[in-house]
């Protein structure tokens, strides 16, 4: 039967979320990030790599690792079949300039 009325079930105990050391964990990140940004604050000049807003200090903390892309997903721009040639020489010359 379709009501109006919300029935929230009632709680027993303290509401704590899921994983606690990973909250907390974020909580003292956002800290250090305040306290940077108050450094930040009193100086007169910032150095270069130093970031104030919230969105590029996490993005500065980001491990971010760059691969490189797999050659064979090139293989659908060819028209030529793949053991031919001329797919053979373009491949070596894209790995050459490409590839490190």
């Amino acid at each position: 039967m379709k009501t109006k009325e919300f029935a929230l079930p009632s709680i027993q105990g303290l509401v704590e979320p899921a994983n606690f050391t990973t909250f907390n964990e974020a909580k003292k990140d956002e800290n250090r990030w305040l306290k940077k940004v108050i450094e930040a604050l009193s100086k007169e000049k910032l150095d270069e790599n130093e970031w104030v807003s919230w969105s590029a200090w996490h993005a500065n903390m980001q491990n971010i690792v760059i691969t490189h892309a797999a050659i064979n997903g090139l293989l659908p721009l060819f028209l030529d079949s793949a053991h031919s040639i001329l797919v053979k020489f373009l491949f070596l010359l894209l790995t050459s300039h490409y590839m490190l």
